[in-house]
């Protein structure tokens, strides 16, 4: 089996009966030699997804890299170039026609703005995130539930006192 396990977070962690450094990486044939052969699951995709969903659930702290999922399809590779348009010009000097330069670009690309919310980001964001992306939602439904789940989280306090607010604001704004 092509592929590794791999922390990817900043401090060492204790997970399959071993000690992991920050980026560290072990192979999944040595993990389906400890687990997959002893738990009866099939080599390949099965083994890796088993992994994800029973012993390293958080896609936060563990990277599962299985290289024989990856497809060529999906890697797709688009080139453009943009051109600047002068009307009534059609003498365009050569400089015109050259394009964006790739800092332009980049001063000229759009911020990406996150519109869908699920319940499991807004538990995970930190408090100062919190306190600037929380009251801009709108929804009372998932706000709840996001409090309910914070609720149960260890060290969520801020954030669960955050969200009470806002969801206290929406009911006084629904009236």
């Amino acid at each position: 089996m092509n592929g590794h396990v791999k922390n990817i977070t900043g401090r060492p962690l204790y997970a399959l009966k071993r000690h992991i450094l920050p980026g560290k990486e072990i192979p999944l044939s040595e993990l389906y030699k400890e687990y997959g052969e002893k738990h009866g699951i099939e080599r390949g995709q099965p083994f890796v997804d088993w992994l994800r969903q029973v012993k390293l659930p958080n896609k936060q702290v563990w990277e599962i890299l299985y290289e024989d999922s990856l497809k060529e399809e999906n890697k797709v590779t688009v080139t453009a170039q943009i051109m600047q348009v002068v009307d009534g010009d059609e003498e365009q000097s050569e400089e015109k026609k050259e394009g964006l330069s790739n800092e332009e670009k980049a001063k000229s690309a759009r911020p990406h703005v996150k519109n869908e919310w699920e319940v499991e980001d807004i538990v995970a964001l930190t408090v100062s995130k919190a306190r600037e992306e929380i009251p801009k939602i709108r929804d009372k439904k998932l706000l709840s539930w996001a409090l309910n789940v914070a609720n149960q989280t260890p060290n969520k306090e801020t954030v669960c006192r955050i969200l009470e607010k806002r969801i206290d604001e929406l009911k006084v704004s629904m009236r």
